[in-house]
């Protein structure tokens, strides 16, 4: 069943989304985990522009729950989300930099050698400036010229 309604949320109607919602309720499963799944599939999945996602997480009030476990967010979204995201996408990758920095806003602590709001400065040469390079390679040593 948890992965059936984890399922639904992975989806772009909102209403398939409230069915989710409202089937987690009734069988025991966690709504953060739900939102967390559906943030997860908006930012590798879904295709949809950061200002979309963020819409979408907003008018449902999706942050807002998911910020009530900032540490869990934190460890779903660097486990999980980062290694999924499209990484010539720097305006999701920046969104993802984003959300980390909320995350400790809120009390999460990110490991990372690199600081967020260095990413989140680099990001936003790169969106004006760079096309085409593996933002997650470059960051993590490997040769980003070796692509």
């Amino acid at each position: 069943r948890k992965m059936t309604i984890l399922s639904l949320a992975r989806n772009q109607d909102t209403e398939v989304l409230k069915i989710s919602v409202s089937l987690a309720c009734r069988h025991e499963v966690s709504k953060w985990e739900v939102f967390m799944t559906h943030l997860d599939w908006l930012l590798t999945e879904s295709g949809f522009t950061a200002e979309e996602i963020n819409r979408r997480i907003g008018n449902a009030r999706i942050m807002q729950l998911l910020l009530t476990q900032p540490q869990q967010m934190v460890d779903r979204l660097t486990e999980q989300t980062y290694p999924k995201l499209p990484s010539t996408r720097y305006s999701l990758i920046y969104e993802y930099f984003t959300y980390l920095q909320w995350c400790v806003e809120h009390g999460a602590v990110v490991n990372d050698a690199v600081k967020i709001e260095t990413h989140l400065k680099l990001l936003k040469k790169f969106k004006s400036t760079i096309r085409g390079v593996n933002y997650q390679q470059l960051m993590s040593g490997a040769d980003p010229l070796s692509l």
